[in-house]
């Protein structure tokens, strides 16, 4: 499922480089994830794993997480791929903002 987001996000991103931002995030979060299969590969199993393999993924986990959450947040923070977002304090209606007719503007 995460891996047809991904595939997903790079169609989309077309539009701009926080939508290529988001689609980077979660490409790395897939690799997070298959790091992690890999680190946890061979006790599921009970098959020996070459140990390079084992101690690659450790750390690989964290290289492709951190950046992957720095991308997401970031690009959703500026809209992500539905642009910007009204912010909570322009929802609340208001005098201001109403028409005549009761309506936001």
């Amino acid at each position: 499922m995460l891996v047809c987001n991904c595939a997903d996000a790079f169609i989309i991103c077309g539009g701009g480089l926080k939508n290529l931002s988001f689609a980077v995030g979660l490409l790395l979060f897939v690799c997070c994830d298959v790091c992690v299969g890999f680190h946890n590969f061979g006790s599921a199993l009970g098959v020996a794993l070459p140990r390079w393999l084992t101690l690659f993924s450790q750390y690989a986990i964290w290289e492709f997480y951190l950046p992957s959450q720095v991308l997401i947040v970031c690009s959703l923070r500026h809209g992500g791929l539905n642009g910007p977002k009204k912010a909570r304090s322009e929802m609340v209606c208001t005098e201001e903002n109403r028409t005549e007719e009761g309506e936001e503007k």
